[in-house]
């Protein structure tokens, strides 16, 4: 026979649930959802534009506009490994190096 299972928790925490810190992240985690799905909008309502201008067919007009999902799976699968090695905050510190100089370079 199996043996039984407690449906009690075992500990018992007493607390505010984690403060500040739990806030602030809950805030930019958030912003940041807030600010792709904005992205995303604004990618879908250049559609007609997109084809009129580019020529794409149904197939191509649907990779442009999931290119940026793709590029978000892409990203997030290839950085797990270097924050793993050396942290996560100077893995973000050098991406945001890079996008900064993506952002000096290319216009230009």
């Amino acid at each position: 026979m199996h043996a039984p299972i407690s449906t009690e928790p075992t500990t018992r925490t007493t607390g505010t649930g984690g403060g500040g810190i739990l806030l602030i992240s809950a805030i930019v985690a958030a912003l940041g959802s807030l600010l792709f799905g904005f992205d995303t909008a604004v990618i879908s309502g250049t559609t007609e534009a997109l084809r009129q201008v580019f020529t794409l067919n149904d197939n191509l007009l649907g990779f442009t506009v999931s290119s940026a999902l793709i590029g978000t799976m892409a990203g997030s699968l290839l950085v797990g490994r270097p924050a793993d090695w050396w942290g996560r905050r100077p893995v973000l510190a050098m991406l945001a190096v890079l996008f900064v100089i993506r952002f000096w370079v290319l216009p230009q």
